[in-house]
């Protein structure tokens, strides 16, 4: 009717269907570009391993979703903070869309039930989409900063102040177990000292060489 709510009856059977579908179009949606994107960042890396000394790079990303079984964006993920771990690389994030949040308004095209089984179908997109800007920065010691509109210069002053005092840390395997290739996880923390956070590489795999992009000297 003229001036009234919009009432839309759906079934909690059918409400779960469209937010099943509407995931699946999300993921199907962003696979390729996930990809290219992880892609290029490991080469980033591979190239920064043949320059010597700390490295510091930005990530400056809308974001994009993680899904182990329909891309292998997680284990991508892995390859590219193991490959910035042995490069001497930290990555640090920023979404690109500024302040943003999960709320529902006007601009929400899901339907509307007067159960409220679809009302929060799209709540959680919006963190979902910051895994991956998350992950790159937390697993090699970064920092990622998400839902701030701040001027850019003052996070990058920010992040030069304090990657200009690190401490270098050098561990060595005890064992078998932990050179074998699976992926493995470190934690580092200060003994009596909980009000201090660590922030340091997370994970690694099995040892070895971190191969070059290309075996052809250049002349410069």
């Amino acid at each position: 009717s003229s001036g009234g709510p919009l009432i839309c009856t759906v079934s909690p059977q059918s409400a779960k269907q469209l937010v099943l579908l509407r995931a699946q179009q999300i993921v199907v949606q962003s696979a390729p570009a996930t990809d290219d994107t992880l892609r290029l960042l490991e080469g980033l890396m591979r190239t920064a391993a043949q320059v010597p000394g700390r490295k510091v790079v930005f990530v400056i990303s809308d974001g994009f979703y993680l899904n182990d079984r329909k891309t292998g964006s997680l284990d991508r993920i892995k390859k590219v903070t193991d490959a910035a771990g042995r490069a001497g690389v930290v990555i640090y994030t920023l979404d690109a869309r500024g302040i943003v949040g999960d709320a529902i308004d006007v601009t929400n095209s899901s339907p509307v039930d007067g159960k409220g089984f679809l009302t929060g179908a799209s709540i959680g997109e919006i963190s979902a989409s910051q895994d991956g800007l998350n992950a790159l920065a937390a697993d090699t010691g970064g920092q990622a900063f998400r839902n701030t509109n701040k001027p850019m210069h003052e996070w990058v002053e920010k992040v030069m102040d304090e990657t200009s005092n690190y401490y270098l840390l050098a561990w060595k395997p005890d064992n078998e177990e932990q050179k074998r290739g699976k992926f493995k996880s470190i934690e580092v923390s200060i003994s009596g000292r909980p009000d201090l956070k660590v922030r340091v590489r997370g994970s690694y795999f099995k040892s070895a060489a971190l191969p070059l992009l290309t075996t052809k000297k250049k002349r410069d």
